[in-house]
């Protein structure tokens, strides 16, 4: 009889819970010979049933009752929300776990109870992952934000979009956002704004630019569903920024839709190192003169070919529609070419592609010069951003090459004004030498690289394709002479 007084004793340490999992499908559960859903039983019948329970133990102290720090029957400590309940009293999951597991019996009747006719699968397998759950989401987070993990996603689903745009003085600008799910469309991206006192791209008093979002490519540093925007800039009233050029070209290239302009251009540039002198150039010196360098293989001859190899795969993953890479006629000088890509698109990955590439030379410690020349004492060559373009009328056989000649003809008459879009410093690289013409003279020819405008060789042997304008220099705005030459080629 003191035994049985003891264990009502015990028993009563603890009131009967009722424990509710939200989205979870819970089984039809025996609890002291009645069967209960634990989720489909309203509050009301739940404290009913505790009630009801509670009245059979006479020997419950008020205080306990009052507590709401109920204790698990086994080890005395006081439960969690996760506690379990077997004929009627509490129990630690730790502690109804092993005790099942060891002897498949109920602590106080006796009878035979397995660990799954207690606990259902599904909470206990949460109640084990549960611990490290939190820990697994904060290390897949930190692991998927390491450049040294770039396949590893996040455990939760976010995704980064990076605004990309030219700054007041045509340099390259980015900021980075959260998304809150993945990007499919350009209208899924919000309207940003950035300080643009701060780019040289409005006065201090009223210095908020707006970021619109234009087009849009995979991350290749991050990888995933992330994705880098490019954006065009808009002032405070609305009107495009004096650097947006894009906005001008976009109308342009929609006049001229049905022409089907494509252009492909050859990015060139050069790589200089921490210390301010080229990349790989002998400290103090100069390396020996043009020649072994155009396109050449071997070490003395190219320098920075595995960052050269990153930018590539980076374009390519992104989505750019890059061409071709080679080394160029001076040391640790470099070329890719973008295109063919058709009319405002070429802006738009020539951009990107630009964007690439700094930031890729941000981790070798190397900084990309786009200064048409570099140098001007010395034989060394510089660095220009060869423009082709074709339209559906010169690449039509037959009537191709005359309409190239016309063409040509038109950008002869607007010689002064695209000299004038064509990149700052340009003066220092249009000599006449070193594969230029002369910036105060405009000429054409057939497979003269000392010419304004040359038309390769094969494009004059078959009669139709596309012209090379040799005029705008490295650091040009792509947009602004893609929209120049369409308006001076087709519009007028």
């Amino acid at each position: 009889m003191l035994s049985i007084r003891l264990a009502i004793q015990v028993a009563s340490l603890a009131k009967p819970y009722l424990p509710k999992v939200p989205s979870v499908e819970a089984p039809i559960v025996a609890i002291d010979g009645r069967e209960m859903n634990l989720l489909e039983k309203n509050e009301k019948e739940e404290n009913d049933d505790i009630d009801a329970l509670n009245d059979e133990y006479t020997c419950i102290p008020q205080n306990d009752i009052a507590d709401p720090q109920r204790k698990c029957i086994l080890c005395l400590e006081t439960r969690k929300a996760t506690s379990a309940m077997l004929c009627g009293h509490l129990y630690c999951w730790y502690c109804l776990e092993n005790w099942l597991r060891e002897k498949n019996e109920c602590p106080l009747c006796r009878q035979h109870t397995t660990l799954k006719d207690v606990i259902p699968v599904e909470w206990l397998l949460y109640h084990r992952l549960d611990p490290i759950y939190s820990p697994i989401i904060w290390l897949s987070t930190k692991a998927s934000l390491s450049k040294l993990n770039v396949g590893i996603s996040p455990a939760c689903y976010l995704s980064n979009s990076t605004d990309i745009w030219i700054d007041g003085d045509g340099e390259l600008r980015s900021k980075t956002t959260t998304c809150s799910k993945k990007i499919t469309d350009i209208k899924e991206l919000k309207e940003w704004n950035f300080d643009g006192s701060s780019t040289n791209q409005a006065p201090g008093h009223d210095s908020d630019i707006y970021l619109r979002p234009a087009a849009f490519f995979r991350d290749p540093f991050r990888g995933g569903d992330n994705i880098l925007v490019i954006a065009e800039c808009y002032n405070s009233d609305g009107t495009p920024n004096k650097t947006n050029y894009r906005h001008y070209a976009k109308k342009a290239m929609d006049l001229v839709k049905d022409e089907d302009p494509w252009f492909g251009i050859e990015q060139e540039y050069t790589l200089f190192g921490a210390d301010g002198a080229p990349y790989g150039w002998p400290k103090g010196g100069y390396p020996a003169p043009q020649g072994p360098y155009y396109c050449g293989v071997g070490a003395g001859k190219v320098f920075a070919r595995d960052l050269v190899e990153a930018h590539y795969r980076a374009c390519l993953y992104a989505g750019i529609n890059i061409s071709g890479i080679n080394a160029e006629v001076m040391p640790s000088q470099w070329e890719f070419q973008v295109g063919p890509c058709a009319g405002i698109d070429m802006g738009d990955h020539l951009t990107l592609a630009r964007f690439l590439l700094a930031r890729i030379a941000e981790d070798w410690g190397i900084s990309i010069s786009l200064h048409p020349k570099p140098f001007t004492s010395g034989e060394w060559n510089g660095a220009g951003c060869h423009t082709n373009y074709s339209t559906s009328k010169t690449r039509a056989p037959g009537v191709g090459l005359q309409a190239i000649e016309e063409m040509i003809k038109k950008l002869e008459s607007k010689h002064a004004e695209h000299i004038e879009a064509y990149g700052d410093d340009n003066e220092l690289r249009l000599t006449g030498k070193h594969e230029t013409g002369n910036i105060a003279d405009f000429s054409s020819g057939v497979a003269n690289r000392g010419c304004s405008i040359r038309i390769p060789r094969h494009v004059a042997h078959q009669g139709y394709g596309y012209f090379e304008d040799r005029r705008p220099a490295s650091n040009i705005d792509p947009y602004r002479v893609t929209g120049l030459i369409v308006n001076t080629t087709l519009i007028n």
